[in-house]
């Protein structure tokens, strides 16, 4: 009876195995059709993706490449960016005179630069900023950059020769509220073309230029009306940029100039309209009757040093004019002498670089964190050759004793809050003594304090 049981069981369990056996052969053959169909379907998705990724322009706003548009492949861009920088100036008392500075406080809109970059296939770029600070309008950046590679780039427009160190800072990234004295001697924005580049991965960079040939401190806004130029280089070392020790890699030195023949008249002389205080008063400005009449050179040693929160700039410039008086037609070679020390240490252990300070917990309202927060201090200094107060005639000189001051020496102590990348806070407390520029003596010390609220993006 077991054996017939037995029998039984394994003629039903063998018909049950080859039913089975059946089905799930069809099932696979289900589930491989199944799996085809959504491989190909995921196919036709992502290559229907790809061709509207093709056709999509990408949008960014804030980070590190601000706001703005791109092409897909990159080749295209346009950025948006710009400054805005409200000042407040006030002049104290002079302690020397005791009596109160007849220079005006103030507030002002010293900078309003909205700005936009366009880059095609990545290679040219081209960038324009006006700026509607001071109450006025007036363009600064407008230029074309043809980058071959790294080490050969050629720029076309208008932009600031590469003569001074700080001067080529942006001054959204200035340490202090205003340029020290030295800037006073160099070209600022002009109108030419300029070859440049890195090398050795950044351990060198050059840049030549040819120029109409702004005078010192002063931009060329309009056509040209001589057909005498400008010629500029510099060249800027940083050797041990790759080296492990921050306080070796942060080291660079640097060595530019310029030359040309200029020649003024009496309605547009060539010559600077005057050298300024850090709270922008001119204290030395030739006469009337002098003009540019000849060779212009400048010479500019300079050093840079970063290592962890320190830095430290360093800058020397001499410019040489030959200026005639059109009154007794006598020329004379004059020179002007600035230089300035200047070093910052962050408190809040950010990094300095000279493209500013990032700070490492911005503040925001409610949340932890102080943003960055940045101590300073400067001296500069400024000498006019002895030649400009000579006389060169009865009663005249290239400049007057009794308006113009021989020497400026100042003193600047600085306190910034980097409250987010974007937005920086800045007080300066300017000193300057002067050498001559009053009737009988001195021009009176100018003490002032000096603000900003910056925002960038």
């Amino acid at each position: 009876m077991k054996k017939q049981w037995a029998v039984a069981g394994a003629i039903v369990l063998g018909g049950w195995n080859r039913v089975t056996a059946d089905e799930w052969a069809d099932r696979l053959s289900q589930l491989e059709q199944r799996q085809n169909v959504l491989e190909r379907k995921y196919e036709v998705d992502q290559e229907n993706a790809a061709n509207k990724a093709k056709d999509t322009a990408l949008a960014n706003a804030g980070g590190k490449d601000g706001f703005g548009v791109k092409s897909p492949d990159g080749a295209f861009v346009l950025k948006l960016y710009g400054d805005v920088q409200a000042d407040g100036r006030f002049f104290l008392k002079d302690g020397s005179h005791g009596v109160t500075s007849s220079l005006t406080d103030t507030f002002l809109l010293r900078r309003l630069r909205p700005g936009v970059e366009v880059t095609l296939n990545k290679w040219i770029t081209g960038r324009l900023q006006p700026n509607f600070g001071n109450g006025g309008a007036t363009l600064d950046d407008a230029y074309a950059n043809l980058a071959f590679r790294p080490a050969a780039q050629l720029r076309v427009g208008r932009f600031k020769p590469p003569v001074g160190l700080e001067n080529l800072r942006s001054s959204a990234r200035l340490t202090f509220v205003e340029r020290a004295l030295p800037t006073g001697l160099v070209p600022n924005y002009d109108l030419g073309v300029q070859l440049w580049g890195e090398l050795g991965g950044g351990r060198a960079a050059y840049a030549v230029s040819a120029t109409n040939g702004a005078a010192d401190g002063a931009n060329i806004d309009g056509a040209d009306t001589t057909d005498r130029k400008d010629f500029a280089a510099r060249v800027f070392l940083t050797p041990l940029k790759n080296s492990p020790n921050p306080s070796l890699a942060g080291l660079g030195v640097g060595l530019a100039g310029s030359t040309g023949r200029q020649v003024g008249s009496a309605s547009s002389p060539g010559l600077t309209a005057g050298y300024k205080t850090h709270g922008q008063n001119t204290f030395f400005a030739y006469q009337g009757r002098a003009v540019a009449d000849g060779n212009r050179t400048r010479w500019s040693p300079q050093l840079t040093w970063f290592s962890g929160p320190w830095a430290l700039l360093g800058e020397h410039v001499t410019s040489r004019q030959t200026v005639r008086s059109t009154v007794t037609l006598v020329t004379a070679d004059l020179i002007q002498r600035s230089w300035q020390v200047a070093a910052s240490y962050v408190l809040t252990g950010e990094d300095a670089t000279d493209k500013g300070v990032k700070p490492r917990h911005p503040y925001e309202p409610g949340n932890p964190g102080w943003g960055a927060w940045e101590i300073a201090a400067r001296f500069a200094q400024f000498t006019a050759g002895r030649s400009v107060f000579d006389k060169v005639g009865a009663n005249t000189s290239f400049a007057s004793a009794a308006v113009s001051a021989r020497s400026a020496r100042s003193f600047s102590a600085g306190l910034n809050w980097y409250a987010t990348p974007s937005v920086k806070w800045q007080t300066d407390f300017e000193s300057t003594s002067f050498d001559g520029g009053a009737t009988g003596g001195n021009r009176p010390v100018e003490r002032a304090l000096l603000t900003r609220i910056q925002l960038s993006y």
